[in-house]
């Protein structure tokens, strides 16, 4: 048997140990590669061969081998029973993608599935100095979304969605193509001027004024501190949906731009309660009405947007539960009225919902979450 141990406060690799007896003792190997890198909690995978109990397979993040950034390594194998170690895969060259996440043998021991950020392959070559790789999916639909999907005002074979460790894909009439950075978040297309295109990557907006295909984005994000104490995983992004020119993104607090991202400023002070924004919306019949979620289960909203820098925010939380905010929806016609829907789980006899309804600007909340499962909502749209 084999296992791994990582500490949770690094998420660091601190070790790979072996049993010889069923578990009833370990001892450390001390030459297996530090293979998961500063990720071991999630991209931390150990396999055994079924044909020989000598073949030991591990798998995690990219590292960079030899201190040579071309050389990275997301699979490792030993034949000795980890005595010693050899890359059978890497990052760099297409063969696998990164971040390797399940590993599976036939039962004979002939093949191995991998399983990872970028999909599912196979090799027949287990035992091969360096495997051949089959790529398994051209008919599988495994990347996921972050929110923030965006569509063409007027084509709705166009749209663009970011996507985990995949980037922003563009969809183009029945095929995605991956056209900016690694991991991607929200999106947005200007609905007067649909060639320019908005994406989020980590904490850095990008702007395309050529369609958003791949080589056309630029950084555009003057006016933000990038410094900011906090940001959510996904940062959001809007566009105000009646002056194309007006964008809003989140830290701790709220940035405006009134140039198509030419710069941003600050209108509000920190809106959590020691969290980050994770969903925007600005009414689309007032663009001086913007709501705000949070990660840490706040609402606030303004209704004077327009004001820049004097826009005043009030908290309008009371009444929702204590879980993040996913998404955050306006009417079409009435600024007042908006959704909101949550993460989190009903326990216990506590009943809480997951999608919820004001009628007065966040006033009062209502949960329409009638007949819906008991799990979290990602997203609503109207």
């Amino acid at each position: 048997g084999v296992q791994t141990c990582a500490l949770p406060i690094s998420y660091g690799f601190t070790g790979l140990y072996k049993s010889v007896d069923g578990g009833t003792n370990w001892s450390q190997i001390p030459s297996a590669p530090n293979y998961c890198g500063g990720q071991c909690p999630f991209v931390d995978v150990v396999a055994v061969s079924p044909a020989n109990a000598d073949a030991v397979f591990v798998g995690g993040n990219t590292i960079v081998v030899g201190g040579i950034a071309s050389q990275t390594a997301v699979f490792w194998r030993s034949l000795d029973g980890g005595s010693t170690w050899s890359v059978i895969a890497n990052g760099g060259n297409g063969a696998l993608h990164t971040d390797q996440k399940a590993f599976a043998f036939s039962s004979d021991g002939a093949k191995l599935y991998v399983g990872n950020d970028g999909g599912v392959w196979s090799t027949t070559d287990v035992l091969a100095s360096s495997p051949s790789w089959k790529n398994l999916n051209s008919s599988l639909a495994l990347t996921q979304f972050y929110p923030g999907l965006s569509v063409h005002p007027d084509n709705v074979n166009i749209a663009f969605g970011g996507t985990q460790d995949n980037g922003v894909q563009q969809y183009s009439g029945g095929v995605w193509q991956w056209v900016l950075c690694g991991d991607a978040g929200w999106t947005a297309i200007d609905p007067v001027q649909p060639a320019n295109v908005y994406a989020v990557c980590g904490t850095t907006i990008w702007k395309s004024t050529t369609g958003g295909g791949p080589n056309t984005w630029l950084a555009a994000q003057t006016g933000i501190n990038t410094a900011d104490r906090a940001y959510a995983t996904m940062a959001p992004l809007a566009i105000d949906p009646s002056n194309h020119l007006n964008l809003y993104f989140g830290t701790y607090r709220v940035y405006q731009s009134r140039d198509g991202a030419g710069s941003w400023t600050a209108i509000s002070a920190d809106l959590t309660g020691g969290g980050a924004l994770s969903a925007i919306a600005v009414a689309p019949s007032d663009y001086n009405t913007v709501y705000i979620g949070t990660n840490d289960g706040k609402v606030q909203v303004t209704t004077n947007a327009g004001a820049g820098v004097a826009a005043t925010w009030t908290d309008r939380t009371a009444g929702l539960p204590n879980v993040g905010v996913t998404s955050i929806a306006a009417d079409l016609s009435n600024p007042q009225v908006a959704l909101v829907a949550s993460s989190g789980f009903a326990v216990g006899g506590y009943k809480q919902g997951h999608i919820f309804r004001t009628a007065d600007g966040g006033a009062a909340w209502s949960d329409i979450s009638g007949n819906l499962p008991n799990t979290q909502v990602n997203g609503i749209v109207l």
